[in-house]
């Protein structure tokens, strides 16, 4: 199936189409916006501060004007028409260009005079006043079903539409609710209704004034102009003096700044002019940035569509060439620093206002073609040696079944026995390995217990102990005397083990009644019996092993058992394990030590310990020869 990535063009056309693929879809269904968005910020935090002065004054009414200048109830904000009157008389004669309110007057008591706030409307003649598209939902009548529908609230009809003009408010948020750009305005029912920084961008500098009829949003300059964002709050422009000059020729911008009471929205930048709190920002200071924007020419083009891809398609092609390449290490640290190179001119193009990067889809498309080009070169490379990897796989299946196969040949389970603990655990050294313990209940009064080292290692010593354990497992139960079974067995051993192969075992036989424990050995390591008191001794007595000499016999031991004695069965590969590239050996001793100091724990507990001392005094948790312990411990 992989035979044709043997051609360089047809790996790198495969590579070429994924990532363009990849790169459509991306650009199709939005994906990855969040990170475009964030590099954007991180562009928008270094772009410097705008070098002309700011042309929108935030008229603020915060709780100083709302309690000095509004008799209570102070709510609906809207409804204190005489005051707005007032300052909407007070900046046209100050000289201000524009007056917008970022105030609905949507729900206002009927019983209110409106003649004066009209009359301070039509003498001004430059007044935007705040209307908002909202969506909401309507029920289907008979079902629980709902339909979203939009409708523009403007306004109360009370005021007549020809004194004012009219400005959306709506602030848009990204999908993390960060509020990064503004809109021209909105088409409902076949009527435009401008933005309130549209309408007074508009009316600002009249016949002068771009088209700002667009669907498609902007993003807000938020570099903050010089001396930043003017303000004057409301209860001065009533009360004090010295203000006018700050509003002459300019736009007044007149919006709740009170905690708590304006809409606020979290900017993409910190350290603002108007924030109130960390990156938190009044509404009314977002509409004056996009106003600011507007003014200053400072709205930044995304790239578009058409070069976007084609920047896509020139990423995928660079990636593809690298990934494809002989040197894999070099080829991947190039396409890490073309990923860098690519979010960093995201980032600078975005600082300087040049234009706006999908930065995060162009790192995506660039990373996914480079991951595609090195996936097709992997399975290149793997196909160049797949005969000899075939191989590989099939002796590694192989040994990992016979790996499977001989741990089944131990005990899976030791008996729980009334007065004794037994625990065994082996640690090949290769897949498999030449040792074999065994716990086999003979009847309900006796239990035996051996372990066996199979000279030499790997497969052929784990064939020679399968045997071993079948006969044992056969035997065991009719054998009264491990003197009996042992010839049993070193004949068995020699029938199937090649010339020079021979098999050590102890094997001993416990009486749980009497705690009498009989055994026999056939030239394996003495046992360490670990009396309660602390003292140590080794089971000695023992004859050859099994194997060369089918006809040797073998005599019976035995010792009494008492509660707290410990009786530990072990292979050579406890105290032959060897420390680094010394020849100094764990040994019987370090051994001995250890189980004196480990006397009072369980038979598992002193067996996983002992592999960690080992390791610890090898310096390597690959030993060198089959690790098999069996610990019985009367309790």
């Amino acid at each position: 199936m992989l035979r044709p990535l043997l051609s360089l063009s047809v790996r790198l056309g495969i590579t070429v189409l994924l990532g363009v693929l990849f790169a459509l879809l991306c650009f199709q269904y939005d994906w990855l916006r969040l990170v475009d968005l964030k590099m954007y910020d991180l562009g928008l935090s270094l772009r410097p501060q705008a070098e002309s002065p700011s042309d929108v004054v935030v008229v603020t009414l915060d709780r100083y004007s709302r309690e000095s200048c509004f008799q209570p109830p102070h709510f609906p904000i809207s409804a204190h028409l005489a005051q707005h009157s007032q300052v909407i008389e007070r900046l046209s004669e100050a000289g201000a260009k524009v007056i917008a309110f970022d105030i609905l007057f949507d729900q206002l008591n009927p019983e209110l005079d409106l003649e004066p706030f009209v009359s301070a409307l039509n003498k001004a003649g430059n007044v935007i006043l705040a209307g908002v598209m909202e969506a909401q939902a309507l029920k289907v009548t008979g079902s629980n079903a709902s339909i979203q529908e939009e409708r523009v609230i403007l306004p109360v009809p009370a005021i007549p539409s020809s004194s004012y003009q009219v400005g959306l408010v709506n602030v848009p948020v990204g999908p993390d609710h960060v509020a990064r750009q503004s809109y021209y305005g909105r088409q409902f029912q076949g009527k435009w209704y401008p933005s309130l920084p549209a309408a007074a961008v508009s009316g600002f500098l009249g016949e002068a004034a771009p088209r700002l009829r667009s669907s498609e949003p902007f993003y807000i300059d938020y570099s903050s102009p010089e001396r930043g964002l003017l303000t004057v709050r409301y209860a001065d422009v009533l009360k004090a003096a010295d203000w006018q000059d700050l509003l002459r020729g300019r736009i007044a911008l007149i919006g709740v700044n009170e905690s708590g009471l304006e809409d606020t929205h979290k900017s993409p930048v910190s350290g603002l002019s108007g924030a109130t709190q960390g990156r938190k920002l009044p509404g009314v200071f977002f509409l004056a940035y996009a106003i600011q924007t507007l003014l200053g020419d400072d709205v930044v083009a995304t790239l578009s569509a058409h070069l976007c891809l084609l920047l896509s398609v020139l990423l995928v092609l660079g990636s593809s060439v690298l990934a494809l390449g002989s040197r894999q290490v070099l080829n991947l640290v190039l396409v890490i620093v073309l990923i860098m190179v690519v979010s960093a001119s995201g980032v600078a193009l975005t600082a300087l206002s040049v234009t706006i990067l999908p930065t995060g889809k162009l790192m995506a498309v660039k990373l996914v073609a480079a991951a595609v080009g090195m996936f097709v070169n992997f399975s290149y490379t793997k196909l160049r040696s797949s005969e000899q990897e075939g191989q590989l796989q099939e002796i590694s299946s192989d040994l990992k079944a016979a790996q499977q196969i001989q741990r089944k040949l131990q005990p899976e389970k030791i008996p729980a026995l009334e007065g004794v603990e037994i625990s065994g655990l082996q640690i090949p050294c290769k897949e498999i390995g030449g040792d074999y313990y065994d716990v086999i209940q003979l009847d309900q009064k006796r239990i035996a217990v051996l372990v066996a080292d199979v000279s030499g290692k790997g497969i052929s010593g784990a064939l020679v102990m399968s045997n071993l354990q079948s006969v044992v497992r056969t035997l065991a139960p009719k054998v009264p005397h491990p003197s009996e079974l042992l010839p049993e067995l070193s004949r068995a051993v020699a029938e199937i083990a090649t010339p020079g192969r021979f098999v050590t075992l102890f094997y001993g036989i416990l009486d749980l009644a009497t705690r009498n424990f009989l055994y026999g050995n056939a030239g394996h390591n003495y046992p360490v019996l670990c009396r309660a008191g602390g003292e140590t001794s080794e089971l000695s007595e023992g004859g050859l092993f099994l194997g060369p000499f089918p006809d040797a016999s073998w005599q019976d031991s035995e010792i009494q058992l008492e509660n707290g004695d410990l009786l530990f069965i072990y292979t050579d590969g406890v105290t032959e394990a060897s420390r680094g590239k010394t020849e100094e050996q764990f040994g019987e001793e370090r051994l001995k030590e250890y189980l004196r100091e480990n006397l009072f724990q369980s038979p598992e507990q002193i067996n996983r310990r002992l592999t960690k001392v080992v390791e610890k005094f090898t310096g390597s948790r690959q030993f060198e020869d089959d690790l098999t312990v069996l610990t019985l411990k009367i309790v």
